[in-house]
């Protein structure tokens, strides 16, 4: 399924970004995570059988939500692959460097839009989530941090960031310390990027055991 996504992706870019694509992906998500809600109870229920006498079915029923498994985190790929094509606006934002790290412009938005107050506020609660999948390396986190946030969108953590893009020009004017000016489109997108960055780093500087020498 992995290597499917990843040839779309690198193939047809224009199409994951698509409209169609978008609209897929939140339906078949919304789906997803009813189905595999259902699947999880009853294999807690499962697993507390006495008997072996349906161990055969048991083995295929595990088998059936390990893929449901993989086709969730397929489709959180997917969704982590749209939210960054943005290339009128990352750029300004994020320094494609090793690691990303937040442009003075970055900066801004962060604690413009809320994003900073939002981490910063409800820093133990994302920090959890990301635990939850259990990141290897810092890149995983990087690539958690980006899906927790997309995951809790609809919470009311978010309504601070919402408001503020329902208010604000687009494109909007931002002038950095050094008095340089740029034009920002005011996206969700952008400022779950730049949100994604921040939560990061404090991530990985509450779990230094993370190993970030060759990232």
């Amino acid at each position: 399924m992995d290597a499917i996504i990843s040839f779309f992706l690198e193939n047809y870019p224009a199409i994951s970004l698509g409209i169609g694509v978008i609209i897929v992906v939140i339906i078949i998500s919304w789906k997803m995570f009813k189905l595999y809600s259902r699947f999880t109870n009853a294999e807690k229920q499962l697993d507390k059988l006495p008997c072996t006498t349906h161990g055969d079915d048991i083995s295929t029923f595990k088998q059936t939500l390990g893929l449901m498994q993989d086709l969730k985190e397929s489709i959180r790929k997917i969704e982590e692959y749209i939210i960054k094509q943005d290339p009128n606006s990352m750029d300004k934002l994020v320094r494609k460097c090793s690691p990303l790290k937040l442009t003075s412009f970055g900066v801004l938005l962060l604690k413009e839009s809320g994003g900073q107050e939002c981490i910063d506020n409800n820093e133990d609660f994302f920090l959890a989530e990301i635990q939850k999948l259990q990141p290897k390396v810092a890149l995983d986190v990087e690539t958690y941090s980006l899906s927790v946030l997309n995951d809790n969108l609809k919470d009311e953590k978010f309504n601070q960031i919402k408001n503020y893009i329902f208010n604000s020009p687009s494109p909007k004017e931002f002038e950095d310390s050094e008095g340089t000016k740029i034009n920002l489109e005011i996206k969700i997108e952008s400022i779950l990027m730049v949100m994604s960055i921040y939560l990061r780093d404090k991530y990985l500087e509450k779990y230094i055991e993370i190993d970030t020498s060759q990232f």
